[in-house]
């Protein structure tokens, strides 16, 4: 992995942060911009044009930027994704699970031991 991937993977909460700022103003214009529908809608369809375009492009970034920011993974999971495939396919560290798993239950039948003696003498 190169250290621009890596920087890239750092990244991507920023990116989320972003995507959601520009969601929450087109949102917000999209709003106003209703608004200004409703207020004008004494004057007829001819008084809403500016609005309704307005309206209808900010409301289509918001979408846009929200299912961006759905399908953008956080910097952990991206992490996670890259990794544990890696992890898992690694002869490596299945050797270090299988040796730690005879560790820990050497460890268990030894704690055993100890309190199986303990509870005898007392």
């Amino acid at each position: 992995m190169s250290w621009q991937q890596v920087y890239c993977i750092t990244r991507l909460d920023s990116v989320c942060v972003a995507l959601m700022i520009v969601m929450v103003i087109a949102f917000g214009i999209a709003m106003f911009c209703g608004l200004g529908i409703v207020i004008n809608s004494e004057d007829g369809p001819e008084s809403w044009k500016p609005f309704r375009k307005v309206t209808i492009r900010s409301a289509i970034v918001g979408i846009v930027a929200m299912i961006i920011n759905v399908l953008i993974p956080s910097t952990k999971e991206a992490a996670a994704i890259y990794l544990i495939p890696k992890i898992s396919n690694n002869e490596q560290a299945k050797d270090i699970s299988k040796k730690g798993l005879n560790l820990l239950e050497a460890k268990f039948d030894e704690w055993l031991k100890d309190t199986m003696g303990e509870d005898k003498t007392e």
